[in-house]
């Protein structure tokens, strides 16, 4: 079996550093980065999503997902007693957004009425009861100017 010297092996991969270099400098295209994903399937009633969740995933703009790997973390309560009642609070490493108010659910859309001046939240959501838990994905847009999409995934 023949030995490659360093000296060849650093050539070749400096060589492909180079290409990788000129590829990526002639790109006259921004990056992109990949939107959050979007969740729709609902049709769950506010019984059957009610209680106590923790954050598994949450998604601002574009991908990548925060989780508690990295810092981000969150409780969700949904109560199903008049007015249904959504209270989500995210701690990120510096802050924490709380978002809050009567929900309610009507095929794969959830409402949250937020406190003035926020306004509502309109999203979609998806609901899978599963023998090891329930999980919710929410997806849609915070209020705003532009309105930031957002993806989030709870837990029970």
């Amino acid at each position: 079996m023949k030995r490659r010297s360093a000296y060849k092996c650093g050539a070749v991969a400096a060589a492909v550093a180079a290409a990788i270099a000129v590829a990526c400098s002639s790109s006259t295209s921004p990056h992109v980065g990949t939107p959050c994903p979007t969740y729709s399937g609902g049709s769950a009633t506010p019984v059957a999503v009610a209680g106590d969740y923790t954050l598994v995933s949450f998604c601002q703009d574009t991908l990548p997902a925060f989780g508690p790997a990295l810092g981000v973390t969150g409780t969700l309560t949904l109560t199903s007693v008049s007015p249904d009642s959504f209270k989500a609070v995210i701690t990120f490493p510096t802050s924490a957004d709380t978002l809050a108010g009567p929900y309610t659910l009507s095929h794969d859309t959830i409402t949250v009425t937020l406190p003035n001046p926020l306004g509502t939240f309109v999203g979609t959501y998806d609901f899978t009861s599963q023998a090891g838990g329930d999980t919710l994905f929410v997806s849609g847009h915070l209020p705003g100017n532009p309105p930031p999409p957002i993806a989030i995934v709870f837990a029970k």
